[in-house]
């Protein structure tokens, strides 16, 4: 795996690339939020996840650890940066095996709205020349898998709501 540098949430106002989308979900922002932050439930949600665990002994905090695949982007080790349940999920990657960025965090706030939840979506790079060739085609590719992510967390967070 290749390192990448950690990154706090400042990065987010200083990263040289940044993809932004909204999503509206019906469920609210607490079942949202414990969708995210449980890695074996992005199995059941997130279109491209393969396999996601922590690694850390401790979890579900700041400064946890967890491991993910995802197809197409490899293998990412990650760290939790923020965790504010109903109200913001964000993590920077450690380590990766697609060298694509030096640097990388992805940011999930979450506002109560309308009886659900509006989540304002964010990942924050600084992409590698690898990067750098391919973003036009990364930037189409996340936009779709975040959008067709949300109805399916959606759905899965209600049916836990209600377990």
């Amino acid at each position: 795996m290749f390192a990448l540098r950690p990154v706090g949430l400042e990065f987010l106002d200083s990263a040289p690339v940044v993809l932004r989308e909204t999503l509206k979900l019906a469920a609210p922002p607490v079942a949202i939020f414990d969708a995210l932050a449980e890695p074996s439930s992005w199995n059941s949600w997130f279109t491209l996840m393969r396999d996601a665990r922590w690694t850390s002994i401790e979890t579900a905090c700041v400064g946890a650890e967890r491991y993910v695949s995802v197809h197409v982007l490899g293998n990412l080790e990650e760290r939790i940066v923020a965790f504010e349940r109903g109200k913001r999920f964000s993590f920077t990657m450690l380590k990766g095996t697609l060298p694509a960025a030096e640097s990388m965090l992805e940011d999930y706030l979450l506002f109560a709205e309308n009886g659900g939840t509006r989540i304002e979506w964010c990942l924050a790079v600084a992409p590698t020349l690898l990067g750098k060739a391919t973003l036009p085609l990364t930037r189409l590719a996340m936009r779709q898998i975040i959008r067709s992510s949300g109805p399916k967390l959606e759905q899965y967070a209600k049916a836990k709501g209600s377990a």
